[in-house]
């Protein structure tokens, strides 16, 4: 198989422009992603699916002559891009919702907007309203972030079943700060755990247990960064 290579071309005022061995777009799906190649004349060259693997788009990317590659923004397009950069392509990664030719597009689907990101990669890469990914570092921050989001709302959510099911057994709990919580929860467990009803059934105070526990574990003063 004959390896395409990418060129130079000089244009009237003399400059270079860099033309490329392949325009490739991708519409990357949560398991596997529609690929579109199109030669350096537009036409239709391969169209395929490919795992989201990173050896399997480092394999297939870096068997290929330098290309430009489009894809559309999503949860998995950083690190997407990550990899076949590192292949030596250039990579853009299209705001689709500013895109009408994609977005507005009367016959969606994953085959054809691979296959529209392939075109306009190759005829204008402006319009596909590119972005710029934060770094790795970036990321890392707004991921804490985020899951220290998720954990004060997960820890709120416990305190709260338990004061609810103690509550149902007579038993109600005081208000008391982040840093005492666990110690109210617990005695609020153990009083209403004491209960005739809730005795015979054990698999219920487990649970209240493993929530105490839970609190416990996800008090705010261990979350440094």
């Amino acid at each position: 198989m004959k390896k395409h290579t990418s060129k130079k071309q000089t244009t009237r005022k003399g400059t270079a422009k860099e033309t490329f061995a392949f325009y490739i777009g991708i519409d990357l799906g949560d398991k596997k992603s529609d690929i579109c190649v199109l030669d350096e004349q537009g036409e239709l060259h391969d169209q395929f699916r490919l795992r989201m693997n990173a050896q399997e788009l480092q394999t297939y990317f870096g068997s290929l002559a330098r290309s430009r590659v489009a894809m559309e923004a999503g949860a998995q397009s950083r690190w997407v891009a990550e990899v076949i950069e590192r292949c030596g392509h250039q990579v853009y990664v299209s705001n689709t919702r500013q895109v009408p030719y994609i977005h507005q597009s009367d016959a969606k689907n994953d085959p054809g907007d691979a296959y529209k990101l392939a075109e306009l990669v190759r005829f204008q890469p402006r319009l596909l309203h590119p972005i710029q990914h934060r770094g790795q570092e970036a990321q890392a921050d707004l991921s804490w972030i985020r899951a220290r989001e998720v954990l004060v709302g997960s820890r709120t959510q416990i305190i709260n079943a338990i004061r609810g099911m103690s509550k149902a057994f007579g038993e109600r709990l005081q208000k008391c700060s982040t840093t005492s919580s666990s110690s109210y929860l617990m005695a609020g467990k153990s009083a209403a755990t004491s209960r005739q009803h809730v005795r015979k059934r054990p698999s219920l105070i487990f649970m209240m247990l493993a929530l105490c526990t839970a609190v416990t574990f996800l008090r705010p003063s261990r979350w440094t960064y």
